[in-house]
């Protein structure tokens, strides 16, 4: 390990070194922002891949994926509705 650290340590390091650069990402992005496309501004969670995802705000909200709407997405990007025929097989 790099100067006698645990991995452990390294994931912390790396971890906090990503919080100014998020930061400076945040600001940069604001400065850019058109506040009419996008009213709130951006946070630095936003661009910190180690933010917990709870702190990571989501630009557009989402839908979470759950039994009932599986089927649909498996409809559009699958082709079909993702329940298999138990017995049948798609060789013959």
């Amino acid at each position: 390990m790099p100067d006698g650290l645990s991995l452990r340590e390294l994931l912390i390091a790396a971890e906090a070194a990503w919080e100014p650069h998020a930061a400076l990402l945040a600001l940069t992005a604001n400065v850019n922002r058109d506040p009419k496309r996008r009213p709130r501004p951006f946070a630095a969670d936003e661009f910190n891949p180690f933010a917990e995802p709870d702190r990571r705000a989501s630009p557009r909200g989402g839908i979470p994926i759950t039994a009932e709407n599986i089927d649909i997405l498996k409809a559009v990007f699958c082709g079909g509705t993702g329940k298999k025929k138990r017995g049948v097989s798609s060789d013959s």
